[in-house]
């Protein structure tokens, strides 16, 4: 808990001599000073147990009332407060809480008014309950700037076209075959993807962070300026070398689709180089992968999708160019990484 940034103190209304003899017992500081007891908190105004909380690690003798005062006290110095507890007198501290933890042995008061209950009565649980909601936000990030960025793809295509008066890039059934079966499995299996090993090594994040940081602002703006700058010139090219229509909006629909299955891998992780990672080691995101090349390709060349999609066969060549550019999309996202990690560890 400690290396997560997680600050554990205990408040018990038992002598403070036992809860030193506990605290030295599973390694928290017990020297006098760690120590604050509950007729000493009456006389401290608010503004002195704000200070107090921030290096007291056992609140002694204390009584139902004080609990209230301490979440309160740790809440004014802005931290996120878990409070664990078993009977009657700890729910109005449990309710108080952020986040209220109930022992699967207390009482049923404490129970209903907790936001969790511990079935293994195991502070272990709760640390292991931390780590997987971290897991979780990150693969929530993940999934949203994958599809922030597939999504505004589509649009910058459709709005350019619109603006400078040139056929539409791609048509509606393409769009929602890109969306819908090709782009449906990835996100799911990107949901479930396996967080960072540091990501118990960071420090708490403050309670109101958006989910678009600094560094998801940056990927998504770059990918504005250069990745879809680059996707839309080359649908003016090929619309004025070629005036196939039908082969335009084929490659823009191969291109937006290889875009998205090659930098899904650099999602996997916002500090671990694409180099540094097992590509393979989320099964169902290679096999989803997979899959969507596989509609992909069949979208290309077999002739009934042909029809369906209003598509047609591409060459070697066409193939090659769009591979490139989804190079570039992963070529942007490990270069934000970068700059983030060495900015982060110098």
């Amino acid at each position: 808990a400690r290396k997560a940034g997680i600050h554990v103190v205990m408040i018990t209304g038992d002598h403070s001599g036992t809860a030193q003899a506990i605290a030295r017992s599973i390694g928290l500081p017990h020297a006098a000073d760690d120590v604050l007891t509950g007729d000493k908190l009456e006389m401290m105004s608010d503004a002195e147990l704000g200070q107090a909380v921030k290096k007291i690690s056992i609140f002694a003798r204390v009584n139902p009332e004080h609990k209230i005062q301490l979440v309160r006290a740790f809440q004014a110095n802005g931290e996120v407060v878990a409070m664990t507890g078993d009977g009657v007198n700890d729910a109005p501290a449990i309710k108080a809480a952020d986040i209220g933890v109930a022992l699967g042995s207390g009482t049923d008061v404490a129970k209903e008014t907790s936001d969790m209950v511990l079935l293994n009565d195991s502070f272990s649980t709760i640390v292991a309950a931390v780590e997987e909601g971290r897991r979780i936000y990150q693969n929530v990030k993940k999934v949203t700037l994958y599809l922030f960025a597939g999504s505004f793809t589509e649009v910058a295509l459709i709005v350019g076209s619109i603006i400078f008066g040139l056929p539409l890039p791609l048509l509606p059934a393409q769009i929602l075959w890109m969306n819908i079966v090709e782009e449906t499995l990835p996100t799911m299996a990107l949901a479930f993807d396996r967080g960072d090993e540091e990501n118990m090594t960071d420090p708490p994040r403050p309670k109101n962070t958006s989910i678009f940081d600094k560094q998801m602002k940056l990927i998504i703006a770059l990918l504005i300026t250069i990745s879809n700058a680059l996707l839309f010139g080359l649908f003016i090219y090929f619309w004025q070398t070629t005036g196939d229509i039908v082969l335009v909006r084929t490659l823009m629909f191969v291109g937006v689709g290889i875009d998205a299955f090659m930098y899904i891998y650099s999602l996997r992780s916002f500090r671990r180089p694409l180099w540094r990672m097992n590509p393979f080691s989320n099964h169902a995101l290679t096999s989803a992968v997979g899959f969507g090349w596989i509609l992909l390709i069949g979208a290309v060349y077999f002739p009934p999708f042909q029809t369906l999609l209003r598509t047609k066969a591409i060459g070697i060549r066409e193939w090659g160019i769009m591979i490139a550019f989804g190079l570039l999309s992963v070529i942007i996202f490990e270069g934000v990484k970068w700059a983030f990690v060495r900015k982060n560890t110098v």
